[in-house]
């Protein structure tokens, strides 16, 4: 009896431990595993959710973009303003009239909304740009239209402005009637042919090369060869061109003094320029091959108009005693070829010693002297000479009869 219950009791504790041991299984089979966040929230409590973001406010047209100015060969360089749109904008598009492409001179990036490029003369007048401002969301977005007008830029320009140099306070400018002294750099590279991103890059990087503000640069092509030899160039250099491989060039200019006399502040600058485009310096800054660089001096529009002999223009008459020295210094000057005579003041007019022209003038005359004979000289203007040939003064034999009415320059 005493067997059987032990018996008993081991079969039930032992259903018992089966059952058990089958709810702890059913139990696992339900169980979902925790996450590396749910397991966190559970050890440091519930986590606060952060506040859901705002909806993007629309965007609208605000002052829109004003119409603006493009010299030519200059670097034009404009940013979308501010206030132009409001809202938020994520990125802008640009395009042209009726959905055409922008003109092909003009740089846009779509992420800040700035406008560059430099244009030539094919770009004058007023181009129409449609500029749409979007949000994150395709049917968010808000329009504008403005002009770009490209002008021609006056030669004389740079001598009204102040040239300030970046970081410093200069301001020069030419006085009335100097003209103003040029540095041109020439690159062997067809202007027409440079895409627009070089023709910024060049001037851009220049610019910063310089510490010159880059407004003061202009950028053109080249159709012809420069006179080294001419009266109005100051200084000439090389550069790292051994052999050119286009025919046009293209020349970038800044303003670096007056009436061939450089200002202080860019002496140091031309006289390290020398040895940078020689050595392949600023072929690197400008990213393009360069064949030379010369100090210039251009003749404003005043002056060419009183250097013009003979155009028509003139009102008043000439007289023909006046007209009689005219053709005597034209003779003269067809008698002493590559002779240049560069005048600071009225210079005297020596006619040929012969018995073409027997009357005389009687404008001013010098009592007969012994004859003049002036020594070969280097022509310069600042103190540095031209790396060709030297131009000599010539021997001047016959007496000077000075004129004082006018100067004939060659």
């Amino acid at each position: 009896m005493a067997a059987s219950r032990f018996w008993h009791c081991c079969a039930t504790l032992g259903l018992a431990l089966a059952l058990a041991v089958t709810a702890l299984h059913s139990e696992e089979d339900f169980a979902f595993e925790m996450t590396a966040a749910e397991e966190q929230e559970v050890l440091n409590g519930p986590i606060a959710h952060p506040h859901p973001l705002p909806a993007s406010s629309p965007v609208q047209r605000l002052w829109g973009i004003p119409d603006t100015v493009a010299p030519l060969g200059r670097l034009f360089h404009m940013n979308i303003p501010r206030d132009a749109f409001s809202g938020d904008v994520d990125h802008y598009e640009a395009r042209g009239p009726g959905g055409t492409p922008l003109p092909s001179w003009i740089v846009f990036d779509k992420a800040t909304g700035l406008f560059e490029g430099v244009p030539s003369a094919q770009d004058l007048g007023e181009h129409y740009v449609t500029v749409r401002a979007l949000g994150q969301q395709s049917h968010n977005w808000a329009k504008d239209v403005f002009s770009i007008d490209v002008t021609e830029n006056s030669r004389t320009e740079g001598s009204k402005g102040a040239v300030p140099l970046v970081g410093q306070h200069h301001k020069v400018r030419c006085s009335t009637g100097e003209d103003p002294t040029m540095l041109i750099i020439v690159m062997d590279a067809n202007f027409e042919q440079l895409k627009p991103k070089q023709r910024v890059v060049a001037i851009k990087n220049l610019s910063g090369f310089l510490s010159l503000q880059h407004d003061l640069f202009q950028l053109q092509p080249l159709n012809g060869q420069e006179d080294l030899l001419a009266d109005t160039v100051v200084l000439a250099g090389p550069g790292n061109v051994k052999k050119r491989t286009n025919r046009h060039s293209t020349s970038i200019q800044w303003q670096v003094g007056c009436d061939g006399h450089l200002w202080k502040q860019h002496m140091q600058l031309v006289q390290q320029l020398k040895q940078q485009a020689r050595d392949g310096t600023l072929s690197e800054v400008l990213q393009q091959p360069v064949v030379g660089w010369h100090v210039k001096t251009e003749a404003s529009s005043a002056h060419r108009e009183r250097r013009e002999v003979g155009s028509g223009d003139y009102d008043e008459d000439v007289d023909e005693a006046e007209a009689d020295e005219d053709e005597a210094a034209e003779s003269e000057t067809e008698a002493v070829p590559s002779v240049h005579i560069v005048p600071t003041m009225p210079s005297p007019v020596f006619p040929e010693p012969t018995a073409s022209h027997p009357h005389r003038h009687h404008h001013g005359e010098v009592e007969p002297g012994p004859s003049i004979s002036i020594m070969p000289e280097v022509v310069s203007n600042v103190g540095y000479g031209l790396p060709t040939s030297p131009v000599v003064y010539g021997t001047i034999l016959p007496t000077p009869v000075l004129v004082s009415d006018f100067v004939i320059i060659v």
